[in-house]
């Protein structure tokens, strides 16, 4: 007997980073993409750890992927946004955490032959795998670890 997986074209948000290639999500991994505002600070916090911000009545961790790679903190750019990441998994009671965008993030369809595997990208990088979409280079991030990191400094 032989079985066959029909793979699907996956709905996908491409978010674009300063400096280095955008980060690639599911849509269901993102809740809401906002407007950039002024995160509050916390003491005591890592520099990729930029403060907290309001989101419908919550107090969020705002974090910069680009900082949290060991990169220097970008400047912010003046189409900068937050997208709203639901948690894989509840750590803590965060159920969401905002992440800092360089400009503002497009829906597109990853239809299957279209996104192309380019390797690991090391241990430094939360992230699970480096790709090519349609000649573009994209970063398909490690939302359980970035979880996790956020976690270990969140109360």
């Amino acid at each position: 007997m032989t079985v066959s997986i029909a793979l699907q074209a996956v709905r996908s948000l491409w978010i674009p980073l300063h400096g280095r290639d955008p980060l690639l999500l599911p849509n269901v991994a993102v809740a809401e993409i906002v407007d950039y505002q002024e995160p509050a600070a916390v003491e005591g916090m890592p520099d990729w750890l930029l403060g907290e911000v309001a989101w419908r009545g919550q107090q969020l961790p705002l974090i910069c992927y680009e900082s949290l790679c060991g990169e220097a903190m970008p400047e912010r750019q003046r189409e900068a946004r937050l997208v709203i990441i639901n948690t894989v998994k509840d750590r803590g009671g965060v159920a969401f955490y905002a992440l800092l965008t360089a400009g503002i993030p497009r829906l597109l369809r990853v239809e299957p032959d279209t996104l192309v595997p380019m390797g690991e990208p090391g241990s430094a990088v939360p992230a699970l795998a480096q790709v090519q979409l349609s000649g573009q280079g994209a970063t398909i991030p490690d939302l359980e670890r970035i979880e996790a990191t956020i976690g270990e400094h969140w109360q």
